[in-house]
């Protein structure tokens, strides 16, 4: 069965050989020729794999060309527990030593709780929203007195307010008195 090493062998005698026969990868920069070469060294390693694995010769699960899978650095045997057949039984006292029924009542209360404590701040806030936008309505009010609110309205809806004015009411140019 083929290894890593012997198929990485492989590609990069091929990808040499097939470069040494290009007179355009001769054209390149120093950069550009080792860019092509590396790229050309990863799809003819790639094709190996590939190849060998459909022939049966190389185990699934090889991490692609300069890639460590994470599974690879885990040490296994860091990881076993001595204890894990009593594990069932660990887990059953503690159960028994918890209170079911009263965790889950105060878990429901705290819930509970919680939402109404909520609420109660979101009343607040829209009870201080309200005051004060009905604030400035009631400021207003009280500062523009009918007349002067009856004079904006003949003015901006002239079609639907008037202002008429008596004789008694004219001061002597015949203009409506002040």
């Amino acid at each position: 069965m083929p290894d890593d090493s012997s198929l990485m062998t492989t590609a990069r005698l091929r990808a040499q050989e097939q470069l040494s026969k290009s007179s355009q990868f001769k054209a390149m920069s120093h950069a550009e020729q080792l860019e092509t070469y590396g790229n050309t060294v990863r799809d003819e390693l790639d094709q190996l794999r590939a190849m060998a694995l459909g022939q049966g010769l190389l185990a699934t699960g090889m991490a692609p060309f300069g890639q460590v899978r994470a599974g690879d650095l885990i040490d296994d045997s860091k990881h076993g527990s001595k204890r894990i057949e009593q594990a069932g039984e660990l887990a059953g006292e503690f159960v028994q030593e918890v209170d079911f029924p009263g965790f889950v009542a105060d878990l429901l209360k705290a819930v509970f709780d919680a939402n109404l404590e909520v609420t109660l701040k979101q009343m607040e806030t829209y009870k201080d929203l309200l005051k004060a936008a009905s604030e400035s309505v009631s400021k207003f009010v009280r500062e523009i007195d009918n007349t002067a609110a009856f004079g904006y309205l003949a003015e901006k809806q002239g079609d639907e307010f008037t202002l008429s004015f008596d004789d008694d009411e004219k001061d002597d140019d015949g203009q409506p008195a002040a």
